[in-house]
Order: structure tokens, then sequence, then C-alpha cells
């Protein structure tokens, strides 16, 4: 199972693999552990760290959250099996959810990243004919612009800036199906929280964006995006995994410093 889950967005052909891709997810990956590290200290232990409760923490998270739906979204154009791949993101993610519910109640995660991620490669997989149909770079604008139009989904309207907004119908906020759609229950939270709109076509966004960079191409060079960094690449590698052994060592470490 472990050689599975490492192996899920490998290259068909090792000589293939984009090893600039593995160290962004690791990058990324560091990013998250300090920023869960983080968050672990100002709202479980109770540290004063004003700047992230402010604009500074939510755009430090955001970025993360970005970067690790793009950089999925372009990986799915490499993985062996994207559906098996997908089914087995989604388990993990009903497994963070579970043991957040059972040891950290008040700090449960429900459709989460890893759920929404799962969703998305499944979702990917299952249309990916009529999605390799468009033209990369017009499905590339097409999904930038849907993820801008549709941001604030969860906040009951869509919109594009400030030139229209348009609010949607109360009524389809109802339950939590809809929450896992996008039609976030008045009554419904989580401690991470991503439904599939507006945040699948982010994903596709980095699909697309895969496809411009002509990923599927036997035996092409690809210069920089070979680049290795032996570190960050193996994290990178390893992602799945390190994402889901981070927060037990750090609720760990948690109830250590809360016992001394």
């Amino acid at each position: 199972m472990k050689n599975y889950i490492a192996s899920l967005f490998k290259t068909k052909n090792s000589e293939n693999r984009l090893y600039l891709i593995d160290f962004l997810r690791g990058f990324t990956i560091i990013n998250m552990i300090l920023y869960h590290a983080v968050w672990d200290m100002v709202y479980l232990l109770d540290f004063n760290i004003p700047w992230f409760k402010g604009s500074s923490g939510f755009i430090w998270q955001q970025a993360i959250c970005y970067s690790f739906i793009l950089i999925s979204g372009f990986c799915i154009n490499l993985s062996k099996n994207g559906f098996k791949g997908g089914i087995v993101v989604f388990i993990c993610g009903i497994i963070v959810s579970a043991v957040t519910f059972l040891f950290m109640p008040e700090n449960s995660i429900l459709f989460g990243i890893l759920t929404f991620l799962g969703s998305a490669m499944i979702i990917t997989v299952l249309f990916i004919k009529p999605l390799k149909r468009v033209n990369s770079f017009v499905g590339l604008i097409i999904n930038i612009l849907l993820f801008i139009i549709l941001r604030h989904i969860n906040d009951g309207y869509i919109g594009l800036f400030d030139i229209f907004t348009v609010q949607i119908p109360v009524f389809l906020y109802n339950g939590y199906f809809a929450s896992f759609i996008g039609f976030t229950d008045k009554s419904f939270i989580s401690a991470d929280y991503f439904s599939v709109l507006p945040w699948i076509f982010l994903f596709l966004t980095g699909y697309y964006f895969g496809r411009i960079v002509k990923i599927e191409e036997k035996g092409k060079e690809y210069g920089f995006l070979k680049m290795k960094i032996p570190i960050l690449n193996y994290i990178g590698q390893h992602s799945l995994i390190i994402y889901l052994v981070h927060q037990p060592v750090l609720y760990i470490f948690t109830l250590i410093y809360n016992s001394l």
C-alpha cells in the first residue's frame, strides 16, 4: 500500500519524470506543515501571534491551497491511473475526517483538501475525453474565468469582480451533499473545507497548464523541469504520506507541550 501511494503521481517512464514538480510539491508540503504548526500554536496552545489571525495568515494559507490544487491538476496528466489514485486520495480524506472527529471534534475536518483532490481526480478522469477535445489554451482561460466567477459560491453569490454579481437561491444551500458541491449549508462547520465548486476549476486550470507544457510527449527534453533538489524532491514524491502523518505528529507535540 505504501509503495502504491508513493507511486500515484509517477510517470510511466521514470526517465520522463518532471522533478521540478516534485520540488514544488515538496516546498508546498513544508509550507503547509509550518502553517499547521503555527495554527496549532495559536488556536490550541493560545500563543499570541496577531499577524497569523490577519490578512498575512490568510494569504499564506491561500497560497498553500492554490499551489496544492494547481500542482495536483498538473500531475493528473502524469498519473498511471488517475481514477484509482483519486479513490485512494478520497479514502485518505475520509480517514482524516474520522480521526479529527474522534480526537479533535471541535476542529474536525469534513470535505477537506484530500476529499476534494480525490473527487477532482475522479471527475477529471471520468470526463477526460471531452476535456481533451478542448484546446489547451482555451481550456486554461475558461477555467481561470470560471474559478474567478464562482469563487464566492460558498457565500451565496457568484460574479466577476465588481463588474457583476448574482445571488444564488437560498434553498440550494441545504444539507451536507449541497455543502460538498459548494452550496454551503449555514450549519456546516469544518476546520478545512474545499467544495467541488469552485475549486474544480482551479484543478482543471492546472490540468490544462500541464497540457500546454506538453508533459505527455515521449522523449521530450524539459530543461529546467528536470532539475533535482534531492531533499525537496523526496518530500514531494511522498507528499500524501507526509500529509497524513504530519498532523498526528503535530498534535502529539501539542499534547506534550500542554502536559509540561
